[in-house]
């Protein structure tokens, strides 16, 4: 749907500069609090209620939640890769990742 493509772009490409700006601090361990193995755990519980219902909004605010957060790499990693699969808008691939987690 070429239309829409053309008619959403701006949108788009909107909401991807807000989602770098909201993971500058996500790449350094400066500031934040760190993320309990709780409060991780709580995040991947939410985002395997949220993913499968395609629950946009609930699902950016858990992982806005964890943004800036101290973790482990893997973890940082883990999530990042989260959000860009989210503003992508690739369910299947969230589903994916959360099912292996």
């Amino acid at each position: 749907d070429t239309a829409l493509i053309g008619k959403k772009t701006e949108e788009l490409l909107d909401m991807y500069q807000s989602f770098r700006e909201k993971l500058k601090g996500f790449e350094t361990d400066s500031g934040g609090d760190v993320m309990s193995p709780e409060e991780k755990q709580d995040a991947l519980a939410a985002l395997k209620e949220f993913v499968p219902q395609m629950d946009y909004d609930s699902a950016e605010m858990v992982l806005s939640d964890v943004v800036g957060r101290k973790m482990e790499a893997k973890d940082k990693e883990f999530f990042t890769k989260m959000f860009v699969l989210l503003k992508k808008l690739d369910w299947d691939e969230m589903e994916r990742m959360l099912q292996e987690e």
